[in-house]
């Protein structure tokens, strides 16, 4: 499965040497792929870098998902049953 997302507040000197595509003065165009779209957003969640998922749609519910669940852990909340 592979996604495209957008990175941001990369230097365009960057993007080129990683082979990525520069989209504007400070986002690079990083295409990646993994088995599946949690496996792919919870790299990039530690990953340290600001992005936007550009494709698929899917990946942004997941990304949701899984920050949700992430903030309630961090609330010291129980999530759903």
């Amino acid at each position: 499965m592979q996604v495209r997302i957008a990175s941001h507040l990369a230097r365009p000197a960057r993007c080129r040497r990683t082979g990525r595509e520069g989209i504007g003065p400070e986002q690079c165009v990083l295409t990646t792929g993994a088995y599946t779209l949690d496996d792919i957003a919870m790299h990039l969640g530690v990953l340290d870098i600001e992005f936007t998922v550009l494709e698929p749609a899917e990946l942004r519910s997941r990304v949701e998902a899984i920050a949700d669940r992430f903030h309630r852990a961090a609330q010291g909340k129980q999530g759903p049953p």
